[in-house]
């Protein structure tokens, strides 16, 4: 029996339609596959973490290749250190905090202080520490505040496994970056909005030590007419900027403007776009020149800002509107990477509730997994394929936040 050509193309169609419809719709992401895929990934993530302890400990404190324990945490243990000592100018002299960082953890990588001034402060009782005791604390305190946060929307069980096991909450963990704190207070202020308005903005305030990922609250805020968390998350920052300047001197804040030239020049390192998120290294890994790449993610920022200011301006619930804000946030900035997806999970919890609650719409299953993968699909397709996806599926999940919101 043959087939004809027309029946084949018939088949093809019918069959990518069905395909279409899965994803689309996508009823086989249920709650509980869900749960047993974080199962999964928070025993591959506990395996990974014990023999990451072994590989970065092989030479003392640091991998055979120099990296040290906690590669991004040496960062913020020596300046604390430095500025405990009363040094802190030293932090953004490269070659002297380099130089320091060796006498911690031995030869490793360059790490340079790009971090303002208020992240000294806020990490200054680590310098009570020697540098193996700080990093449980570090760590600890960020997996801990981020679980009990989290816990609030998703419960404790649902949450434990997203704080192991989640691709960003991985990254974060062998890193040793400031991905659970961050996600925390910005996820954590959100949830506050409504009961301790004050709190939440002192909250907000507090990210003052990565400024850049705050750059759309202001908006969102004011579309809201939120001014008392506004003006609480302005007086954190004033207060933190303040002490920070008592405390550490002019030199200091002069030693960070001059290392914001150098913090540029990391978004032009290739060896860094496998594991940066945003418009511009999206359009770098295509080809694209620095002005044409820094023209798009500006587009992308005045976009982003646009439908945050419209979604936080309209009634809706403030799930919808905390998710949508957390990912517009890697939309607008140009420096933004795994570590940081953490806060996604807060998005992920959020839409997932609301889906939940009133019926997920097409698409919204399929958002919700990607949130939590972003970081895996995203350095995987950049490494195999030389192409960063995550401000495409981040704009695609926006979109979907922005359709439910404006359907309210």
């Amino acid at each position: 029996m043959t087939i004809s050509l027309p029946e084949i193309r018939a088949a093809n169609r019918r069959f990518f339609r069905r395909v279409l419809y899965s994803l689309r719709e996508a009823r086989w992401i249920t709650r509980e596959r869900v749960m047993l895929g974080g199962w999964v990934f928070a025993l591959l993530s506990a395996f990974l973490l014990v023999w990451g302890v072994g590989f970065y400990t092989a030479n003392g404190l640091t991998a055979a290749n120099g990296e040290p324990l906690g590669p991004d945490f040496i960062n913020y243990y020596a300046g604390a250190k430095v500025a405990a000592s009363g040094h802190a100018p030293l932090a953004y002299d490269n070659q002297r905090f380099l130089a320091f960082e060796q006498t911690i953890v031995g030869p490793s990588t360059r790490r340079i202080y790009s971090y303002p001034p208020p992240m000294m402060l806020l990490s200054l009782p680590l310098a009570l520490f020697s540098y193996v005791p700080a990093l449980i604390v570090w760590t600890l305190l960020g997996a801990g505040l981020c679980l009990v946060v989290l816990g609030q929307l998703v419960g404790v069980r649902a949450a434990a496994f997203a704080v192991i096991g989640a691709p960003a909450a991985f990254l974060n963990l062998v890193d040793s970056n400031t991905g659970y704190f961050t996600a925390s207070l910005l996820g954590g202020g959100l949830m506050l909005l409504n009961r301790r308005p004050i709190i939440a903005g002192i909250c907000f305030g507090c990210l003052a030590y990565k400024p850049h990922l705050g750059l759309l609250l202001p908006i969102a805020l004011v579309a809201e007419a939120r001014w008392r968390t506004f003006a609480a998350a302005g007086a954190t920052v004033a207060v933190l900027a303040l002490a920070s300047l008592a405390l550490f001197g002019t030199g200091t804040w002069a030693g960070f403007f001059d290392q914001m030239a150098v913090n540029r020049s990391l978004l032009d390192m290739p060896v860094l776009w496998n594991w940066l998120l945003t418009v511009y290294v999206a359009a770098r890994e295509l080809g694209a020149p620095p002005v044409l790449s820094y023209t798009l993610q500006t587009a992308s920022a005045a976009a982003a800002l646009a439908v945050i200011a419209i979604v936080w301006h309209r009634p809706g619930p403030l799930e919808i509107k905390a998710a949508a804000l957390a990912v517009a946030i890697f939309l607008a900035t140009p420096y933004a990477n795994g570590n940081d997806a953490v806060v996604l999970l807060f998005a992920a919890a959020w839409l997932g509730r609301e889906g939940m609650r009133t019926g997920f719409l097409n698409w919204e299953r399929l958002a919700v997994v990607a949130l939590l993968l972003l970081p895996l699909l995203a350095s995987t397709a950049a490494i195999f394929a030389g192409i960063q996806l995550a401000p495409f599926v981040l704009w695609l999940v926006l979109a979907l936040l922005a359709r439910r919101a404006l359907l309210q």
